[in-house]
């Protein structure tokens, strides 16, 4: 079955499944059995997310939209390293949805600002919501940093003794500015 076909058939059962008839699963099981790219670009709740914060950004200004994407694939590409771990790849995509929010929180506090109509608790609302998503992008990015750090390889330190230690070179120093230390 060629990938045109598979799509139609998904097409016609999904309307079915949205609604929630449980004798239509069997059938778009095979479908997604048969082609996994289709439960894979379905299923990615990620890409889900960023198009759902790229229609509350942009509307119907499609200009908009498709330039924020093309700043997202750019984004994806430089916070991807040469091989991504599946982890990598998941904190990155949470990234770029934060990127999002981030920015949407920032637009809509402008826009407030700009309203008459803004009361002092409706600004206190748009600040909390900037601060959180503030908060959430930079958790993002600092434990895409830790797990990359702690996929780097470890020096490798050999003991006078000559026995591996797999301990800093720094704390090595501080050990045996230690021992020094005791022996005075």
């Amino acid at each position: 079955m060629s990938q045109k076909p598979r799509w139609t058939v998904y097409k016609i059962w999904s309307p079915v499944t949205k609604r929630g008839d449980l004798s239509a699963v069997p059938a778009l099981r095979r479908v997604f059995d048969a082609d996994p790219t289709l439960w894979q670009k379905v299923g990615d709740l990620a890409a889900q997310a960023q198009e759902t914060w790229l229609v509350v950004i942009a509307g119907t200004d499609l200009s908009l939209k498709e330039a924020a994407r093309c700043k997202l694939d750019e984004m994806r590409e430089e916070l991807a390293s040469v091989s991504p771990t599946p982890i990598e790849k998941l904190l990155i995509e949470r990234i770029l949805a934060c990127w999002l929010q981030v920015h949407q929180a920032d637009a809509a506090y402008a826009n407030a600002l700009g309203s008459a109509q803004a009361s002092v608790a409706i600004l206190r609302e748009f600040t909390r919501r900037q601060e959180s998503s503030q908060r959430q992008y930079h958790a993002s990015i600092k434990q895409l940093e830790l797990v990359r750090n702690l996929m780097k390889p470890r020096l490798a330190v050999f003991n006078p003794d000559g026995k591996r230690s797999s301990e800093s070179p720094r704390n090595r120093r501080q050990t045996e500015m230690g021992r020094f230390a005791q022996a005075r």
